[in-house]
Formats: structure tokens, sequence, C-alpha cells
């Protein structure tokens, strides 16, 4: 699986889990449902999509180097 792959499914991955957290607030609207979206899915996104941006400038760099050693 090349990188740019790797990035599309993980940020698929990202916006489905968003799509079904939604889905699910619209239900389970309790205490431990805000702690769970505070303490665990708010944390996950931020962090996935730090690893996506991080992800893309790696797939940059090794670009550039493919093309330095050409």
């Amino acid at each position: 699986m090349s990188i740019a792959a790797g990035q599309g499914k993980l940020t698929r991955a990202v916006k489905d889990l968003q799509v079904a957290w939604r889905e699910t607030q619209a239900h389970w609207t309790d205490d431990v449902a805000r702690r769970l979206d505070i303490e665990h899915i708010e944390p996950l996104t931020a962090d996935t999509r730090g690893a996506i941006e991080a992800i893309g400038q790696m797939g940059q760099s090794l670009l550039n180097m493919k093309k330095d050693c050409e």
C-alpha cells in the first residue's frame, strides 16, 4: 500500500467514525456519552488528524528524496 493510499484510508476511517458518533449522540446523551466524547473521541480525532498531516509530509519528503536520487 502506498503512503497516499494509507493516508486516504485513515482519513476515510476518521470521517466514518465521526458520522457514526454523531448518529450515536442523537440517541445517547447521558454523562457517560459526554465523557466518552471528551476523553476518547475528541482526542482520537485530533491525534489522527495530526497523523494524517504527518503522513502527507512524509510522503512529500519521500518524493523529494526519490527525485534527488535520480
